[in-house]
């Protein structure tokens, strides 16, 4: 049995109405049209529709995130520049300068071009 406080008293949950609920019986509606259109930021396009917008997340391969909590993502273990980096920041901090690379030193070809 669960009890909730409606009003300063405690009440029984199953028998507590909902107070953003209306005593009038009707549906409760939820409308597909947005109040103003918005902007897909994968396609560009403007949509006015919460269907189609939903559908342009899909065909563009994303996902849209409301109110859940973030998926908590496994630490990554440490590579191996990481310690590159930190043996790098104690040559320079013992003194160590590397030498003047002039342009004819620098690889024309390389994988990045």
């Amino acid at each position: 049995m669960t009890w909730v406080y409606r009003d300063g008293k405690m009440v029984e949950k199953t028998w507590a109405p909902n107070p953003a609920r209306s005593s009038l019986s009707c549906p409760n509606v939820i409308r597909d049209s947005l109040l103003e259109p918005l902007q897909h930021m994968a396609n560009g396009r403007m949509y006015d529709s919460k269907r189609a917008m939903e559908k342009a997340d899909r065909e563009a391969g994303c996902i849209c995130v409301g109110n859940e909590a973030p998926k908590q993502l496994p630490a990554e273990p440490m590579s191996a520049w990481k310690d590159d980096v930190a043996q790098a920041y104690q040559e320079v901090k013992q003194g160590y300068k590397p030498s003047r690379v002039t342009e004819n030193d620098v690889p024309k070809k390389s994988g990045f071009y």
